[in-house]
């Protein structure tokens, strides 16, 4: 009827019984879509009596669980070995918890080459791992983001995939400096991460 205006369209059955409209979609709306749902005037009560103004009713359609944001970025190159992987979801994943209950929650970051460490949620929506003896130098990191479901039940609609590089080993200042030298000098190479010895 027109008394019930639904706009972008949205195909669907629209009830009324005594004192509830109900409408009920037949198609599937847009994710992140927003829906205006208007009431005219014009309706009525059963008695004659009309509305005083247009009732209007705004929804935003949910969008799938995803991953918004890496850190690193996908594709992120020279990237310090100390640093903390975390990834952004859209929506909460894990309620509100204290950190004695962080080890009940889901870990979902997968790496390969395999990476040793703790992962613990910021908030219900962030995740963030910590390596336990920081990340390699000069290595090409794949990350996984699977089996992971939203607080709501809905399971992340596809696995997310992103890589990143870490920094080479660079020396960043060696001594003594200059071209003669006592010659029981010693001789000191500061690396800007920790080397293998043997190496």
């Amino acid at each position: 009827a027109d008394y019930w205006v639904i706009w972008p369209e949205l195909a669907g059955e629209t009830a009324v019984d005594a004192e509830e409209i109900t409408f009920t979609p037949s198609e599937a709306a847009m994710p992140g879509q927003r829906y205006s749902f208007t009431l005219a005037a014009k309706a009525s009560a059963a008695d004659g009596t009309r509305l005083v103004r247009p009732v209007t009713l705004n929804l935003e359609a949910a969008t799938p669980l995803q991953v918004t944001s890496t850190q690193p970025s996908d594709g992120a190159t020279e990237i310090d070995i100390d640093t903390s992987i975390v990834v952004v979801f859209n929506r909460p994943v894990v309620p509100l918890t204290g950190f004695d209950e962080q080890a009940d929650l889901p870990q979902p970051l997968f790496f390969d080459p395999p990476v040793e460490g703790t992962g613990e949620w910021i908030n219900t929506s962030i995740y963030a791992f910590e390596p336990t003896l920081g990340l390699a130098g000069s290595t090409d990191y794949g990350v996984g983001v699977d089996d992971i479901v939203g607080f709501d039940g809905e399971a992340l609609a596809a696995p997310v995939n992103f890589s990143f590089t870490t920094a080479t080993p660079i020396v960043l200042d060696a001594l003594p400096t200059g071209s003669q030298v006592e010659p029981d000098s010693e001789i000191n190479v500061n690396f800007s991460q920790p080397m293998d010895v043997q190496s």
